[in-house]
């Protein structure tokens, strides 16, 4: 009986440590049943962390053409102590990671790393990356200087550093763009452009230069 009692107050007090474990910490739980993943998450400087975003016309939009669930991204930096995430939003700017992940759809997301060639470059992507904190978000999606969307920001931050494309560009015609056809209307003021090329969240995550290490409430692309 003595031993049963230990035993419970045991798994109690595993299950209130789980319980308190915030994002951003070294204990974030791993997605059951992924093998070759990491089974909790250390964040890194480099790592870039997907996930879904709730759910909008624009979102929508994203995912459908792109045909992924793959909506948004953001490359890890530490800075005064804290994990962060440098993303495009509403601009570039600088997000807590915790905050971040918690923004997701079901707080779900994926993380790629550079591979081990590539990370001594990271110092230089990271400095790139900052570079454009501040711009505006590009609500379309073009490869310009002036207004950046997420995964142009890291895509264009890699190819500075590198002289290397980090993904495949697509054309937009070559999307399944047509269910969204009046919103692009909209955005462009005109007709899609559809010879337009794009780095896509998905596109950017199957890169050959990163490797998937962690997945939590996410179905992954490898």
């Amino acid at each position: 009986m003595a031993k049963l009692q230990s035993a419970i107050v045991i798994i109690l007090l595993i299950s209130l440590s789980g319980s308190l474990t915030g994002c951003a910490s070294p204990g974030i739980d791993a997605e059951r049943g992924a093998p070759g993943l990491l089974a909790e998450y250390t964040p890194r400087v480099g790592d870039v962390v997907f996930q879904s975003s709730q759910e909008s016309p624009l979102i929508n939009m994203i995912e459908g053409a792109s045909g992924s669930h793959y909506s948004h991204c953001g490359i890890v930096d530490r800075r005064d102590g804290q994990w962060v995430v440098y993303e495009a939003a509403k601009q570039v700017t600088t997000t807590p990671l915790d905050r971040f992940i918690d923004r997701g759809r079901g707080a779900g997301f994926a993380v790629y790393r550079f591979r081990q060639p590539y990370q001594t470059d990271i110092p230089s992507i990271i400095e790139n990356t900052r570079a454009y904190l501040g711009r505006p978000y590009d609500f379309r999606y073009r490869l310009d200087e002036e207004h950046i969307y997420c995964s142009e920001l890291i895509y264009k931050a890699f190819e500075q550093t590198t002289g290397e494309s980090l993904g495949e560009r697509v054309r937009l015609g070559d999307l399944e763009w047509e269910p969204f056809e009046a919103l692009i209307n909209e955005l462009e003021k005109g007709p899609p452009p559809l010879d337009r090329l794009i780095i896509t969240p998905i596109d950017l995550a199957l890169a050959e230069q990163f490797e998937l290490v962690y997945a939590r409430d996410f179905e992954v692309a490898r």
